[in-house]
């Protein structure tokens, strides 16, 4: 078994500042940082943890509370958050609170209990805080509600709202039907009203019967969301776009829509939230607002990492402005 000895040799380093990188302790050039990590990695170190977080009260692990799996927006953000604590010799544990309040209060305790160095949340309800209190390690918030004094990452859900209902507007994809889940989640609920602002703004009546609210927020909700509109649009209802709050419902919508002939955006125009890698995979490639959720994830585990090896951080909270992803979709 290698040793820090070892590693301190092949990297041409004192054990020092093997032990120094290696533990969190010190901050060095990132070229030494490499150096050390990839000579562990070859000579296939393992580091008692338990032993080390007894002697050191560090981990090295960075804990991660997330509502689902449901859409990959979430998957990718951890993969986001899990390349950059790897970069920094950072290990990660995750916990789901499937979007209930009462699970994220005990998500919570249990990820402290494994005596992580710090903490990433993760959306759910942003009016919704699960911390009581301070706690014995940093936090910081992605896509939640942000205190006076929170780091955090975010960007602003009515602005991408608007965002979509502008460019559908442009488009003159009206009426419009918009479908949706968690009527509860301010997340939503403001993505809602940006939409129906943009509309009011143009002059375009607002159809709040065209609102379905779904169960969740899966591909198979939007798929049977399309099949209720179809219906609707079979009885005489006139729909010439349908704008979903996540990318996943939005390619459930493109499948329906293609098993009964529809031609998309000639008949239907289609459009959804989040970009996820997928989004511009099918055909048609789906038009879609980007929230920016892997570099929302990356900064604000680099923040967190920062917070942990007690450096200062320069903004505490960043707002990342949507974009507009134009494809063929819409």
């Amino acid at each position: 078994m290698s040793t820090l000895k070892d590693i301190a040799e092949r990297a041409g380093v004192s054990i020092s500042t093997v032990s120094y990188v290696l533990n969190g302790k010190k901050s060095v050039s990132g070229e030494v940082n490499r150096r050390i990590l990839d000579a562990a990695e070859a000579l296939r170190y393992v580091p008692n943890k338990s032993a080390v977080s007894l002697k050191t009260n560090i981990s090295r692990t960075i804990g991660v509370l997330m509502p689902h799996f449901s859409s990959i927006f979430f998957v990718e953000m951890l993969q986001a958050i899990e390349d950059v604590a790897y970069e920094h010799g950072y290990s990660v544990i995750f916990s789901l609170s499937h979007e209930d309040n009462q699970r994220e209060q005990r998500c919570l305790r249990n990820l402290l209990g494994e005596q992580i160095d710090g903490l990433l949340l993760v959306a759910n309800d942003p009016a919704n805080d699960p911390i009581p209190g301070p706690l014995s390690v940093p936090v910081v918030k992605l896509y939640r509600s942000m205190g006076e004094r929170d780091c955090c990452c975010s960007s602003v859900s009515y602005d991408a709202g608007r965002m979509a209902g502008a460019y559908l507007a442009q488009k003159n994809s009206f009426p419009c039907a918009m479908i949706a889940y968690a009527p509860t989640l301010t997340t939503i609920t403001d993505r809602v009203e940006g939409f129906f602002d943009a509309c009011r703004e143009r002059g375009l009546e607002v159809r709040k019967d065209l609102l379905l609210w779904r169960d969740g927020s899966s591909f198979q909700e939007g798929y049977l969301g399309a099949l209720e509109l179809l219906e609707r649009r079979a009885n005489g209802e006139r729909i010439r776009a349908v704008y979903a709050c996540n990318d996943v419902m939005a390619l459930g919508v493109i499948r329906a829509l293609h098993e009964r002939g529809v031609r998309i955006p000639q008949d239907i125009a289609v459009m959804g939230h989040d970009n996820i890698q997928l989004a511009g995979m099918g055909f048609p490639a789906l038009t879609t607002v980007d929230i920016r959720g892997e570099e929302s994830a990356r900064i604000g585990a680099r923040m967190l990492i920062d917070l942990m090896a007690g450096r200062s951080v320069n903004e505490r909270q960043v707002i990342l402005r949507p974009k507009l992803v134009i494809r063929e979709s819409a």
